[in-house]
């Protein structure tokens, strides 16, 4: 499907997704990520992308771990809105597996 498809394939529309999560102030906050495929799990529903722990993000997400993700493919007209629920790794095995790919800070999540 267009979304497994884009998890894989970094020129694809939906590699690049717009994520809101809600910050300690509890204000919504919106950034863009790069899907990160060695992490995609179908069956669990998982998608993965990389954050930098120093980042206020990581903050955000240990203290609220919800999230909307938002995928549009202009050329197609299709838009996918997902409700998820994040899990930051640090210096655990997730980690230390992502960290062979691009990071050693991955951010699963579970839609």
């Amino acid at each position: 499907n267009i979304l497994s498809e884009s998890i894989f394939d970094r020129r694809a529309t939906f590699h690049v997704p717009a994520v809101v999560s809600i910050c300690t102030e509890l204000k919504p906050n919106i950034f863009t990520v790069l899907l990160s495929g060695g992490g995609a799990d179908k069956g669990r529903r998982t998608i993965r992308f990389l954050t930098d722990k120093r980042s206020k993000r990581c903050d955000q997400l240990q203290s609220n771990h919800s999230l909307a993700v938002n995928f549009y493919d202009e050329a197609k007209k299709v838009r996918i809105w997902l409700q998820a629920i994040s899990d930051l790794y640090n210096r655990d095995e997730a980690a230390f597996k992502a960290w062979f790919t691009k990071s050693s800070d991955e951010l699963a999540l579970k839609y």
